[in-house]
């Protein structure tokens, strides 16, 4: 039977949140680290948790990183959750200077140091429109200014703008939260844990 959704298992990452949410909207979530199983499945969910680094290092260990990319150049819908949206750059300079999976072009980098505020940024913070419409994709329901979840040190800087889908304010930055290429998605903020606003994003990923 082929997988509604695979939930990338690799070690690293709040997968039993993000399988919860998927069950909770009534779709069957596969936990898998298996390519065999990934190129069955109809979509793909990398859950985040972790450094940027630590995450590709462990994708290559479990030989994840071609099923990945075959993945989305079959055009299936992919997700990417915090560090799992990280991870598509083309680079990120946590820890060091490590090369991504290159699907989207940008670079990673570290907030900037502001006085006032807490890095990593923990907590509540809302979502604001890009250029980007907001039809067609996971947030397709979403308010401007609605508040979701975030556990973050590093954002996705993207090259260019046509892929910001929606932009988050914290630490006096205004940094892309919401990053669209194709069928790739990808947010820095956890939906699973964004109660009703994120669950209405997942619901739209797995009707896609």
């Amino acid at each position: 039977m082929t997988p509604e959704v695979a939930v990338l298992n690799f070690g690293i990452g709040n997968v039993s949140s993000v399988v919860r949410a998927c069950k909770y909207l009534g779709v069957k979530a596969v936990l898998t680290n298996e390519s065999k199983v990934l190129q069955q499945a109809k979509r793909l969910i990398v859950p985040g948790d972790g450094a940027f680094g630590g995450t590709l290092k462990e994708l290559a260990r479990y030989k994840l990183i071609d099923p990945i990319l075959k993945f989305v150049k079959s055009g299936r819908p992919f997700l990417g959750i915090c560090v799992g949206m990280q991870i598509l750059a083309d680079f990120g300079e946590e820890f060091g200077h490590h090369a991504g999976l290159k699907l989207i072009p940008g670079k990673v980098v570290r907030f900037r140091n502001s006085p006032g505020y807490k890095i990593p940024q923990i907590g509540w913070n809302q979502l604001h429109k890009s250029d980007a419409l907001w039809n067609q994709s996971i947030l397709e329901e979403t308010r401007p200014k609605s508040w979701v979840y975030f556990v973050h040190s590093y954002v996705f800087v993207p090259k260019e703008k046509k892929h910001i889908l929606a932009t988050t304010k914290y630490a006096g930055e205004v940094y892309c939260s919401v990053v669209k290429k194709g069928n790739i998605t990808g947010t820095q903020f956890h939906p699973e844990k964004s109660g009703l606003v994120g669950l209405t994003m997942l619901k739209h990923f797995l009707s896609e």
